[in-house]
């Protein structure tokens, strides 16, 4: 038998056990409870502790599995993005690709939300022009994107839309693209503070669902003058340090950093990350002389 299927299996059994142990613990500490007079309470008591570790467990299982919140899973998940020097100024510009491919675990999916956070797309975001759909795969049916119902310095919001209404199990896959301009200036005050400071520009990848395969690449062009820092990772929105995957990350090569004719790449990837992961790629930029 294939080792992961095996494991799978153990952990099924070992959950049902757990499962109709807690029953069983459950139903002999209520049978106390009535029958015995000299601690009612403290009998009451675990049995009320033990209902709620199983409600716990069960919550736990069901989450962790896509019961309960997730409406669909991603398949492949790969953000790319390219930095660059805008021709007729010393602004900035970055283009950006995002390549999805979901699995809708419902039946009925119309439509999926997008926020793009200050996190994933570097400061300021500018948008140049709209977010366009460049290409999708479907068996049957179209996916399209509204417009922006927000877009600001802070954020940028979208909705994706399935037509029909993705079946359970079924999958769709789409590609984005972008602009956003004017980031900053290479020889502004914004680079001078950056020379003498500890501060950096991020962009940063945050799990907040299950993913098969997952990547996320940065590319600086030549013009583009940059002190790449690493990658730090850390659990969702807390900001605590997630040794074990930082160790993971580091031993298997996930991130890495290349010099090629081109410039410099920043390459990410990673299998099946742990949900509530959040991965930062820092790199400072660097005062180019005139």
């Amino acid at each position: 038998m294939d080792e992961k299927l095996r494991n799978k299996l153990f952990l099924s059994i070992r959950n049902i056990y757990i499962f109709f142990a807690c029953i069983a613990v459950v139903i002999l500490l209520g049978y106390l409870a009535f029958s015995n007079h000299n601690f009612p309470m403290l009998v009451i008591l675990l049995q009320f502790l033990m209902i709620v570790f199983l409600i716990g467990f069960i919550a736990g299982n069901c989450c962790r599995n896509g019961c309960f919140w997730e409406d669909f899973s991603y398949v492949l998940y790969h953000n790319s993005v390219v930095f660059s020097k805008n021709r007729d100024s010393d602004s900035f510009c970055a283009d950006y690709n995002m390549v999805r491919r979901i699995k809708s675990n419902i039946d009925g999916l119309k439509h999926m939300s997008i926020c793009l956070s200050k996190s994933e797309v570097s400061l300021p975001v500018r948008l140049k022009g709209n977010i366009e759909l460049i290409d999708f795969i479907r068996d049957k049916g179209t996916v399209s994107i509204d417009k922006p119902v927000k877009s600001d310095h802070m954020s940028i919001e979208f909705q994706v839309n399935f037509d029909p209404p993705l079946m359970k199990n079924e999958a769709a896959s789409y590609v984005l693209k972008f602009r956003a301009e004017n980031l900053y200036d290479k020889n502004s005050e914004h680079i001078e503070k950056f020379a003498h400071s500890g501060d950096s520009e991020f962009n940063s990848l945050y799990i907040h669902r299950r993913i098969q395969d997952c990547g996320f690449d940065i590319r600086f062009n030549n013009n583009c003058m940059v002190d790449i820092l690493g990658c730090d990772v850390t659990r969702g929105d807390a900001g605590t340090d997630f040794e074990s995957e930082q160790k993971f990350v580091e031993n298997n090569r996930c991130f890495r950093v290349i010099d090629d004719a081109e410039g410099q790449l920043i390459s990410f990837a990673r299998t099946r990350p742990p949900v509530g992961a959040r991965y930062t790629f820092r790199w400072k930029p660097i005062k180019q002389d005139q």
